[in-house]
């Protein structure tokens, strides 16, 4: 003889069994849409940060040592004129003096980053027209820009390589879509052209401005 299973358990038990099929249907609807390609957006890449072809890996000291003279093109014009020197010996002023091509004084300020304070580099290539100064910028070299970055010296914009070097700046990776250009090279569309910091915008701009004297 059967057992007669009481009504509300056979309600109970069917509408398990209803639950569980539409939670199969539902699996099957997904899978489904993931077949056809409905997958989520992959994360935006950073850009990477191309090596530029100047920039600072380490600190270094500049000489302490007078550098040798040379005269330039002003210099017997300078001479009858009454020029501020004719020869290093005439700079007593200050530290490290040098008679300059243009037959004026120039000094040291600075021998290492340390001399200089916080973000401050102490830049001692000149061609000869400065004593070695402090420079101030964003950073004094590569590992204060973050990893992968950069730290690179800048000329003004308005005069170029005529003022020298101004600052140093990071170049950094998530900065390079909004950069004109990384070297001088990248500036080549106007002859002259150079890569030099931008500090309304905060980005590296092409720069053709130039400055004589």
């Amino acid at each position: 003889m059967t057992a007669r299973v009481p009504s509300a358990l056979a309600l109970l038990l069917a509408l398990g069994a209803l639950a569980g099929a539409c939670s199969k249907k539902d699996e099957a609807i997904e899978e489904t849409d993931e077949g056809k390609g409905k997958k989520p957006k992959p994360p935006k890449k950073t850009p990477k940060t191309r090596e530029p072809a100047n920039h600072r890996a380490a600190h270094a000291e500049c000489p302490r040592t007078t550098p040798s003279k040379p005269i330039g093109t002003y210099g017997p014009v300078m001479i009858q004129l009454g020029a501020p020197c004719t020869t290093n010996a005439d700079c007593k002023d200050g530290k490290n003096g040098r008679c300059a091509a243009d037959l004026h004084c120039s000094y040291d300020s600075c021998y290492a980053d340390e001399d200089c304070g916080k973000a401050g580099v102490c830049v001692c290539n000149q061609r000869g027209k400065f004593g070695w100064s402090c420079r101030m910028g964003g950073c004094s070299i590569d590992s204060d820009c973050g990893p992968g970055n950069y730290c690179s010296p800048s000329y003004g914009e308005t005069c170029g390589s005529f003022g020298g070097v101004v600052g140093w700046y990071c170049h950094k990776a998530e900065d390079r879509a909004d950069d004109d250009c990384v070297d001088d090279d990248d500036c080549a569309k106007q002859p002259g052209g150079y890569c030099a910091w931008n500090q309304k915008s905060g980005h590296w701009r092409c720069g053709y401005g130039h400055c004589v004297g």
